[in-house]
């Protein structure tokens, strides 16, 4: 992989101000912006700001991967008890959590639980052509995961991905802040990972002071964490707009989520 010209972040918040990565080493990821809640309003809100950086990374040359759940007949065989019993909707009954029929609503299939290929697994709303385009133009990725972190245990097809590209900077978004994104966050940060948690794409329906706990944290423990105050200073950083008139043009611009 090519060495390219490092770059600054700025406007970070917390205890560190700046940082310097090195863009052909560095990748967005986004987790679990996915169907299953189409009444979360909380992840829907961060949906315009995740397409302006979708396509901000891309015009930049740096990769964007995209994290799902996505369980198959495998991942059942080795699914802990805990796991399966926090996602049976309090039932504790193997009918009623991952792959479990979820029937149709509004004359669509909603296939099985957070099942690989199916319908409430697929990336949420314009976020799905935004995703499917990117892969098929090689610049975006889809992992499938089967846990709540991404970078569990010894290996994942994100984890391999990663060692195998040599990525070693990762700015993470998505849902939920305190669960899915913080267990990647966490895990990445324990193998060896600079990363960076970006709050204006991540959400959740967790009550305010769980999010409190991620900022706090991440500040003191992990250290580098980055959130646009002024929105358009990551796009300016990253270097991938010709002129301050473009880059308004780009940040004026309205997504439908």
């Amino acid at each position: 992989m090519d060495v390219t010209e490092p770059i600054t972040i700025s406007n970070m918040l917390g205890s560190r101000k700046t940082a310097i990565i090195e863009p052909s080493r560095s990748a967005l990821v986004i987790i679990d912006m996915q169907t299953l809640a189409p009444d979360a309003t909380a992840g829907r809100s961060i949906v315009n700001t995740t397409i302006k950086l979708v396509e901000s990374f891309r015009k930049a040359d740096m990769k964007v991967l995209w994290v799902n759940w996505g369980i198959d007949d495998i991942d059942m065989t080795t699914m802990p008890p805990s796991l399966l019993a926090g996602f049976s909707n309090g039932t504790n009954r193997m009918e009623d959590t991952f792959g479990s029929d979820m029937g149709v609503l509004d004359g669509i299939e909603l296939g099985r639980l957070l099942w690989r290929g199916a319908w409430n697994s697929q990336s949420y709303g314009p976020l799905q052509p935004l995703r499917v385009a990117g892969e098929k133009a090689g610049t975006d990725m889809l992992f499938h995961k089967n846990r709540q972190s991404g970078l569990w245990g010894a290996q994942t097809p994100l984890g391999l991905w990663l060692e195998e590209n040599k990525i070693t900077t990762l700015f993470l978004g998505g849902v939920n802040i305190d669960q899915c994104v913080w267990g990647t966050l966490l895990d990445g940060f324990y193998k060896g990972y600079d990363m960076f948690l970006v709050p204006d794409i991540s959400a959740t329906d967790s009550p305010y002071y769980a999010s409190q706990m991620v900022y706090y944290n991440t500040d003191g423990l992990v250290n580098t964490w980055y959130s646009s105050r002024f929105p358009s200073q990551l796009y300016s950083d990253l270097g991938c707009y010709e002129d301050a008139e473009a880059l308004e043009h780009f940040l004026s611009e309205s997504f439908d989520g």
